[in-house]
């Protein structure tokens, strides 16, 4: 990444000769609007070195790009990693079991083994799952990392003989059956209820999920025989949202500590599309307030925690989908402080291309990258995929 932002500051002079023969007292002068200016000039060429903000500041315009020419997509989807506890992925490991603390220590010791397999586990489901059973037909998923390092991805797909969401809610409000089938296909996708709690209310769980030996996520899914007490299994381990804290989820709103997630959310008898400040607004059928939505087929099969959304609002896609599935991390200073301090940094003899390369320099390092992340561009996998 270091090379290639040298590069890119080379080739910033050779399209910008101007600057090229900015000395080093003129370039001291422009601190200030001038020099902000200045940086965001150069900073558009490191749009090239991936996982820079400029890098996905310009995928969220290809993204905003790709709903606009092919509508709005069906769902959002994610998909975490349980790397320890898969067992396919201890078999890589030289000496390790799943389900044991040495996985822990082999993940931690092989970030990049860790990283190929969790990219080639998506690239398998995405083409069994979304594609061969869901019938996606388009598709735009995002690589990203935890702050200890594990992957997950986001990503929208657009699935085929989707109900239209947009004519669906511009018919009159007399057109029943046509909502009606809008309602069973979410149902049909989308899952927000807890398989372990009965009908009459029975069998909730406010407890902390209970601790199972093997793991849920450690189980190879054709040795499984009771698929509906798997899932259950895999609900309570994986998709309730058992853990508030300040560090996590807790923020202060209007006085009071609440959720920042929203939970636990009301429970619901029925799936509804209501109209919230002129926008569609889903609310699932629900029977545990702090169920994360999922499919019941994609929970079974990938068994690590996911996330699937169906779509009901263009506007939202491009406020929440798209700024959500390709942020960045914050800038930790302003490009004024930035700027600033590399012209301080610059000595007599230096020229403006140093000035420029320290720039892209400091795109590259304005976070931290884990081992995965680093493994994963070493390796020269995607941090995006496009169907």
């Amino acid at each position: 990444m270091r090379w290639r932002a040298l590069q890119n500051g080379r080739v910033y002079i050779q399209q910008h000769v101007e600057d090229g023969l900015l000395s080093i007292d003129e370039l001291r002068d422009m601190v200030g609007r001038e020099g902000e200016l200045f940086s965001n000039r150069v900073l558009r060429y490191a749009a090239s070195l991936r996982g820079t903000r400029q890098y996905w500041f310009q995928q969220r315009s290809r993204l905003i790009a790709m709903v606009d020419d092919l509508g709005m997509p069906t769902i959002f989807f994610t998909h975490s990693a349980a790397d320890f506890h898969w067992p396919d992925l201890a078999r890589l490991f030289q000496n390790c079991t799943s389900n044991d603390f040495t996985q822990r220590e082999a993940v931690a010791d092989n970030p990049a083994i860790a990283d190929w397999h969790f990219y080639n586990r998506v690239q398998k489901f995405v083409q069994c799952y979304y594609i061969e059973i869901l019938g996606a037909t388009d598709f735009w998923l995002r690589f990203e990392w935890q702050h200890r390092g594990s992957p997950h991805i986001h990503g929208l797909a657009w699935l085929a003989n989707a109900p239209n969401v947009e004519n669906v809610m511009a018919l009159p409000n007399d057109q029943i059956s046509e909502r009606e089938q809008l309602i069973n296909y979410i149902d049909s996708l989308i899952c927000t209820s807890n398989p372990a709690i009965l009908p009459d209310g029975s069998n909730a769980q406010h407890a902390p999920p209970p601790r199972f030996d093997p793991h849920p996520c450690g189980l190879n899914y054709k040795d499984i025989h009771n698929y509906q007490e798997d899932l259950a299994n895999l609900v309570a381990t994986c998709q309730r949202h058992t853990r508030c804290s300040p560090s996590y989820c807790l923020r202060i709103f209007q006085g009071e500590q609440s959720c920042r997630f929203g939970y636990p959310h009301p429970l619901q008898s029925s799936t509804i599309i209501s109209i919230d400040n002129g926008q569609p607004e889903l609310t699932t059928v629900r029977n545990d307030g702090l169920i994360n939505s999922f499919n019941p087929i994609q929970l079974s099969a990938w068994r690590a925690n996911v996330d699937m959304k169906f779509i009901v609002s263009r506007q939202r896609v491009i406020e929440y989908c798209a700024k959500y599935a390709t942020k960045c991390e914050p800038r930790l200073q302003s490009l004024k402080d930035i700027f600033q301090g590399i012209i301080t940094s610059l000595k007599d003899g230096n020229t403006s291309l140093t000035a420029v390369q320290k720039l892209l320099i400091n795109s590259v390092g304005q976070r931290d990258y884990s081992a995965q992340e680093t493994c994963h561009i070493l390796l020269q996998l995607p941090m995006y995929k496009i169907l």
